[in-house]
């Protein structure tokens, strides 16, 4: 169990013993939320010091560098694959790489005319390609997200280079491809 507390922390517990398993997760001021990734190892807290944060679930140690924002963060949510966190802040929502804490996304103006309108929530779709959000002067807005690169393993680099004889790098992204597309790419494989 993940708890947000004013008393300027977030804690992780034991469901079965109500013990702590970490110490306690410091911010600076008032933590309004907290979640688990999908996976459970990590969490997102939201704090009104500016900052969201990304913590190692077992450990307690921060896992990247503060996702600040310019205002008070209401509310953070990682996305179900667990590679990026929306946060939802006074005025804003940004997605982040859960990964890396750096922004996916430029800030996005929840109503440009009212820029001091609290956004208190925001929530991914089940597909991870859209974000809903809420605000304070009863708007709600859905943002499309551009989808996530996926790393490619070292396995399947090795095995391309040998295969196709073009030499690939670690940080080519994965990228979907229509049936067309794919047929187009195995009729190139196949011509090697």
């Amino acid at each position: 169990v993940v708890t947000a507390s004013g008393d300027n922390t977030a804690r992780v517990w034991d469901a079965r013993t109500g013990e702590p398993v970490t110490e306690p997760l410091r911010h600076d001021d008032i933590v309004h939320s907290a979640e688990f990734s999908p996976d459970g190892l990590r969490v997102v807290t939201a704090s009104l010091d500016r900052t969201a944060r990304l913590w190692d679930a077992q450990t307690g140690q921060p896992v990247t560098e503060s996702l600040r924002h310019d205002q008070y963060v209401s509310y953070a949510q990682f996305s179900p694959d667990g590679l990026r966190v929306v946060t939802a802040s006074k005025g804003t929502v940004q997605v982040w790489d859960a990964r890396t804490g750096q922004p996916v996304t430029n800030p996005l103006w929840h109503n440009p005319l009212r820029w001091d309108s609290p956004v208190y929530f925001a929530q991914f779709s089940p597909d991870g390609l859209r974000v809903v959000t809420a605000s304070a002067y009863g708007a709600a807005l859905v943002w499309e997200i551009p989808p996530t690169a996926t790393p490619v393993p070292n396995w399947f680099l090795d095995w391309a280079e040998t295969r196709l004889g073009l030499p690939f790098s670690a940080g080519s992204p994965v990228a979907a491809v229509g049936p067309s597309e794919r047929l187009r790419l195995q009729q190139v494989v196949a011509a090697r």
